[in-house]
């Protein structure tokens, strides 16, 4: 029960925002290339700094070199990737 309350308080804002952005889009307070502008702006900006801030605020020293190794896999991966594609 503990961690349905937990997923109801962590998707309550968002249901409300979206709720709120319909009501407004539906008093047509925004216009038509607003979606596309928002979207621009939260992929632009807002999420990049969002999770710069979560790095930094939460990611310390011995963990960032603990995922070295993942990193390097992952890394090599998406370099053969591009290779394998190039050819």
């Amino acid at each position: 029960m503990y961690i349905l309350l937990e997923v109801l308080k962590s998707i309550f804002p968002i249901v409300v925002i979206v709720l709120i952005g319909y009501l407004l889009s539906q008093q047509k307070w925004f216009k038509e290339s607003f979606s596309g502008d928002i979207s621009k702006l939260i992929m632009k900006i807002a999420l990049p700094a969002s999770i710069f801030t979560s790095v930094v605020s939460r990611l310390t020293a011995s963990q960032l070199t603990s995922f070295a190794e993942g990193l390097l896999v992952s890394g090599a991966a998406v370099a053969v990737s591009y290779i394998a594609a190039f050819l």
